[in-house]
């Protein structure tokens, strides 16, 4: 009888010490699966995502690129969610030189009162593509830009004034 008695008493302290011990996940929900952007050399472009809490309690959430991180920003970057709450995330993106550029946007979810608890994640397949700029926009951006502004206006100038000379020559002629 008193095996029985300690056998149970064991194998109730063992039940109830994995109920103590489980973990809690925090949800996450994400829309759109993916993202593709277009931009121009030098410009910024936007887009933006919908992040939302589904599990039933707070959690802190942080977006971010696994690549590109000097060209691709989230603005939130990290921002707290109420149970059911959702959020706007703006994803932007600013190259500096032509290319497609693919990645993945991490998004990641804690608990509020264990930020270095589980937690849960998604991620985002990113696509930018940036474009270069027309060759008019461009030549016009290159010629006007630093020493070239010099030099563009010096020739110019010389234009100008060779076209004042010729007009007045064939003036001289016409007389």
């Amino acid at each position: 009888m008193k095996k029985i008695i300690i056998l149970t008493a064991a194998s109730f302290l063992v039940i109830l010490g994995f109920q103590t011990s489980r973990a809690n996940a925090i949800g996450i929900s994400v829309r759109p699966s993916e993202l593709r952007i277009q931009a121009q050399t030098g410009e910024t472009a936007s887009a933006r995502i919908k992040v939302k809490n589904p599990s039933e309690e707070v959690a802190l959430f942080e977006v971010y690129p696994e690549e590109f991180e000097n060209k691709i920003s989230a603005s939130p970057a990290k921002f707290t969610l109420e149970s059911g709450e959702e959020k706007d995330v703006v994803i932007k993106f600013k190259p500096s030189e032509d290319g497609i550029f693919s990645t993945s946007l991490a998004v990641v979810a804690r608990p509020l009162d264990n930020p270095g608890g589980i937690g849960s994640g998604a991620k985002i397949a990113f696509q930018a593509e940036n474009k270069p700029r027309s060759i008019g926009l461009a030549l016009i951006s290159d010629i006007f830009s630093g020493r070239r502004a010099a030099v563009a206006i010096i020739i110019l100038a010389a234009l100008a004034t060779l076209m004042l000379i010729l007009r007045k020559r064939i003036a001289q002629k016409q007389n």
